[in-house]
């Protein structure tokens, strides 16, 4: 079960339907670009520490499913973290090189 997201600015409560909420938000700073709202949001949800820990799981050869699981993050969320943190992601050969023929053995 995926705990509920909130605002970091207003502190409404965001589901699937309103979850660009975060984007048009009156009370964020307008200077803001897109990546520092998208950060702030999960740093409000998620907490720093956890944020950290995402990309050393998927550095230590967690998938993308796996984190979701862990975290309850979104694979698109932790895209974002690596990108933001210049990790490269594994393409579909390396990760079924890396991480599925040792979870098939």
């Amino acid at each position: 079960m995926s705990k509920q997201r909130i605002c970091p600015f207003c502190g409404k409560e965001l589901n699937q339907y309103n979850g660009r909420h975060i984007y048009k938000c009156k009370m964020r700073d307008m200077n803001l670009t897109k990546e520092q709202i998208k950060l702030k949001y999960l740093q409000f949800n998620f907490g720093d520490n956890i944020l950290d820990d995402v990309c050393n799981d998927y550095e230590h050869l967690y998938s993308l499913p796996m984190l979701r699981e862990k975290y309850s993050i979104d694979s698109k969320s932790v895209c974002f973290l690596l990108k933001l943190k210049n990790i490269k992601p594994r393409t579909f050969s390396e990760s079924a090189k890396m991480i599925s023929q040792e979870k098939f053995k």
